[in-house]
């Protein structure tokens, strides 16, 4: 299909190599837990080590299944974050 609209090819700037960053990175510490409800989702932190998946979590007296895990939602956060449903 040909088109009315003209088309430049614009050169580009030369970017720069990426450089490997020597050393090894840092283990993050704790976790995040995202955690569904009727009524919407919310995020905590914990400092501590994280639980396995499909373990059983009780919080505020109600009890959560781990059913996955994925990366924290907050950008360059390296921490695991885990999505927890709660049980009935």
């Amino acid at each position: 299909m040909e088109s009315s609209w003209p088309i430049e090819r614009q050169s580009r700037p030369a970017r720069e190599p990426l450089q490997l960053l020597v050393g090894t990175p840092q283990t993050p510490s704790g976790y995040v837990l995202f955690i569904a409800a009727p009524t919407g989702f919310s995020i905590v932190e914990r400092d501590e080590e994280p639980p396995l998946p499909d373990e059983l979590l009780q919080l505020d007296g109600v009890v959560y299944r781990i059913v996955t895990v994925r990366r924290s939602p907050f950008p360059g956060d390296r921490r695991p974050c885990l999505v927890l449903e709660p049980q009935q």
